[in-house]
């Protein structure tokens, strides 16, 4: 637990394990990387990939089915990066985040969606998945 009561994200207890030099700058990197808000960099990035694909495809010669595969390909890197921020950084945290079991009334789509959306979107991305990539 830190001076607020709450358990340490990975990193910083990572850098907690850092020499000493180092370390006292790498907790307060740590602390303040867990505030930086990264959903808005991450659509960029998308969606510069995105338009440097499709400029590529018209302009460059870039086969039609390489750029649809390059695109798969960045959306899964950028998925598994904002997957890998939220277990290493954001960890510390997750008791302070709204969830969709929240405080807020809960009504029949919620209750659903709760209980049938993991499966379902599950299920989607196995045949999307199966669809794009055969």
């Amino acid at each position: 637990m830190d001076e607020s009561g709450r358990s340490p994200s990975p990193l910083y207890t990572l850098a907690s394990h850092a020499p000493e030099p180092v370390r006292g700058p790498l907790q307060r990197a740590a602390a303040r990387a867990a505030s930086i808000n990264v959903a808005w960099p991450v659509l960029v990035v998308v969606a510069l990939a995105a338009l440097g694909l499709v400029l590529g495809t018209k302009l460059g010669g870039i086969d039609a089915a390489t750029a649809e595969a390059l695109g798969a390909e960045c959306l899964v890197v950028v998925l598994f990066v904002i997957a890998l921020w939220d277990l290493l950084v954001r960890w510390g945290q997750i008791t302070e985040l709204p969830l969709l079991t929240g405080p807020g009334p809960q009504v029949l789509g919620r209750r659903l969606l709760r209980h049938v959306g993991p499966p379902l979107f599950l299920a989607v991305g196995i045949v999307l998945g199966h669809w794009f990539w055969t």
